[in-house]
C-alpha cells in the first residue's frame, strides 16, 4: 500500500471513529432536558466534532505506523483520552446557559433537528464504511485471485511442464546471463548435455505412460546429483542440460559429471519397479567451445555428444574441441 494510499485510509477511519464517539456523546448529551428551551451553540458544537476527528485520527496515525512500539500505543491511547475529554467539555460548553436566564442558543440548532441530524449522519456513516469495507474485501480476494493467476501464467511460461524444471526458453536466458557475467568476470563456465541411454526401449516396451515417468523422476534425481546454483533444464525428449558456473578448473566439471553418473547408478522406482536409466553426457565450456548462446546449444551440442562417455564405459569426461 503506497503511503498516499495508507493516510487516505487513516483519515477516513480517523473520519467514522471521531463522528461515532462523538454521536454517542451528543445523544447523551440529548438526554438532559431542562423546563427552559435548549439549544447548542454552532460554533463550538462544530469544534468538538473537530476534535473528535483529529483525535481518532492521531491515535491511528500512532497506533498504525509499520513498526509497532509500546510508547505509540501508550501516546494514541493518550490522545484518545484527552480528545474525548477536550470533545465532552466543548460539547458542554455549546449548551452553557447562566443561572436563571433563558438559553442563549436556543434559537441555534433545534435539539430535535440535532438528534435527528446525528441518527442520520450516524447510520450514514455506518453504511459507507460497511459498504467500502465490503469493496476492500472484494478487491483484496480480486487481487489475490489476479496474483494467482498470474503466478500461474508465469510458472507456465517458464518451466516445463512435464519436470517442472526451467523450459527451453528459460535455459536460454540463464545462459545469456552466465555469458554476461562471465565476460564482466573474465570467468567461464560449462554445459553438461544429457540424453538417456535406452529410453527408446522403455518407451517402447513399457508404453509412453512410463516413459514420461520415467523424465521426471531422472529430472528429480538429477536435481539432487548437481549443487543448488546449478540450473538443471530439459532439452527435448530424453535430453536434459545442466549449466554449471563458477567452477574453478575443468577437473572440477569432470568430477560433476562423474558424480552425476555416480548418482544416476542407484536406480529409480518409477509404477512399483526399479529402473536403472543411465545417462552419456557432453560437455561444452566457455569460451572454449563459444560465446553465444547459439553457439553453446546448437554448434557444439552435437560436437559434445560426439565425445560424451558411455555411462556403462565411464570414460573420462573431456570438453567438445577435445575430439
Amino acid at each position: 500500500m503506497s503511503d498516499r494510499l495508507r493516510h487516505v485510509w487513516r483519515f477516513c477511519g480517523g473520519v467514522a471513529l471521531g463522528i461515532g464517539i462523538w454521536s454517542m456523546h451528543f445523544i447523551a448529551m440529548l438526554a438532559f432536558s431542562l423546563p427552559t428551551p435548549l439549544g447548542y451553540d454552532f460554533a463550538l458544537t462544530a469544534w468538538s466534532l473537530g476534535l473528535a476527528i483529529g483525535a481518532s485520527y492521531l491515535a491511528l496515525y500512532l497506533t498504525t505506523r509499520a513498526q509497532f512500539m509500546l510508547w505509540r500505543l501508550l501516546a494514541g491511547g493518550l490522545m484518545m483520552g484527552v480528545g474525548i475529554a477536550g470533545m465532552h467539555y466543548t460539547g458542554m460548553a455549546a449548551a452553557e446557559f447562566p443561572a436563571g436566564t433563558i438559553c442563549g442558543a436556543a434559537n441555534g440548532l433545534n435539539a430535535a433537528w440535532l438528534a435527528t441530524s446525528v441518527i442520520l449522519f450516524t447510520f450514514a456513516i455506518l453504511i459507507v464504511t460497511l459498504m467500502v469495507s465490503r469493496f476492500d474485501a472484494r478487491t483484496s480476494i480480486l487481487v489475490g485471485a489476479v496474483s494467482r493467476l498470474n503466478g500461474q501464467i508465469v510458472r507456465l511460461a517458464t518451466t516445463d511442464t512435464l519436470t517442472g524444471l526451467p523450459n527451453r526458453s528459460t535455459l536460454t536466458d540463464c545462459i545469456e546471463r552466465a555469458i554476461q557475467s562471465a565476460r564482466r568476470q573474465r570467468s567461464g563456465f560449462a554445459i553438461l548435455f544429457m540424453d538417456l541411454d535406452g529410453f527408446k526401449t522403455i518407451n517402447d516396451s513399457l508404453g509412453h505412460s512410463v516413459g514420461d515417468e520415467v523424465l521426471s523422476a531422472f529430472a528429480q534425481r538429477l536435481l539432487l546429483c548437481v549443487r543448488l546454483s546449478d540450473t538443471v533444464a530439459p532439452l527435448g525428449g530424453d535430453e536434459f542440460v545442466v549449466l554449471t558456473e563458477n567452477l574453478s578448473s575443468r577437473a572440477d566439471v569432470g568430477a560433476l559429471a562423474e558424480g552425476v553418473l555416480d548418482c544416476m547408478r542407484r536406480g529409480m522406482w518409477t509404477d512399483a519397479q526399479l529402473l536403472q536409466v543411465m545417462p552419456s553426457i557432453g560437455i561444452v565450456l566457455y569460451p572454449d567451445d563459444g560465446d553465444t548462446v547459439d553457439t553453446l546449444l546448437l554448434k557444439h551440442a552435437d560436437a559434445a555428444r560426439c565425445t560424451k562417455p558411455s555411462a556403462r564405459a565411464a570414460a573420462p569426461i573431456a570438453s567438445s574441441n577435445a575430439a
